[in-house]
């Protein structure tokens, strides 16, 4: 029974218990912010996800030779979980912070499993602000609101160049023409722009160009994206 005991147990298990702590405690730190924000990804993924990390690079010499190759595999079979947190919806991507932070918290655990306590811990906090301070920063800067507008217009409503020159009237710049279709056997042609605008509700406030543009023909759509 005690061959099956190292002499050295002792300072065996606070080289393992010890960067397993914290892994947890360090990618508790990044999942708590995604579990206050209501992330799909919040604190348990994010502690598990570094310690599954640590535990490999714990574990790496005695599957290879290359604790490097056990690193890459880490990296390369994370992105498929982060990936899961991106949402595709009608207007626009969703999920890439919270897969950002899952990739981090992957190299993070990587570090702590290797030793480098030290460097994960000050990445640690440098993310935290990133994604807390920063992301805070982040919504007092104006963005443009982007949105896809189809209508159709009569013939006599004039150029392209002449539409653009009318959104820009109103406050809009066309970022690309999509479509200028001319209907067959009508005078009607139907146009789709991709524009910008930074007012706060950008929807709004086209609704009301177009509907103080005279060849319009209804209906009309406006969609974010």
């Amino acid at each position: 029974m005690d061959t099956l005991i190292p002499p050295d147990w002792e300072s065996q298990i606070v080289r393992i218990l010890l960067p397993l702590l914290i892994a947890t405690m360090l990618g508790g730190m990044i999942g708590l912010e995604r579990e206050r924000k209501g992330r799909p990804a919040g604190l348990r993924t994010h502690i598990l996800v570094c310690i599954g990390a640590t535990l490999m690079m714990l574990i790496a010499p005695l599957l290879s030779n290359d604790p490097s190759r056990i690193a890459a595999g880490i990296i390369t079979g994370i992105g498929f979980l982060g990936a899961g947190t991106i949402i595709h919806s009608e207007h626009e991507p969703t999920g890439l912070t919270t897969a950002a932070t899952i990739w981090f918290t992957a190299a993070l655990g990587i570090a702590v499993g290797s030793g480098h306590y030290l460097v994960g811990f000050v990445a640690t906090v440098m993310v935290t602000f990133i994604v807390i301070i920063l992301g805070k920063l982040a919504l007092l800067i104006p963005t443009d609101r982007r949105l896809r507008v189809h209508f159709v217009s009569s013939s006599d409503s004039g150029t392209t160049e002449r539409l653009r020159e009318y959104f820009a009237e109103a406050g809009f710049r066309t970022a690309d023409v999509l479509k200028i279709e001319r209907q067959p056997n009508s005078p009607n042609t139907d146009f789709t722009f991709h524009l910008l605008s930074s007012d706060p509700h950008p929807a709004e406030r086209l609704q009301e160009c177009l509907e103080k543009l005279p060849t319009l023909k209804r209906p009309y759509t406006i969609e974010h994206f």
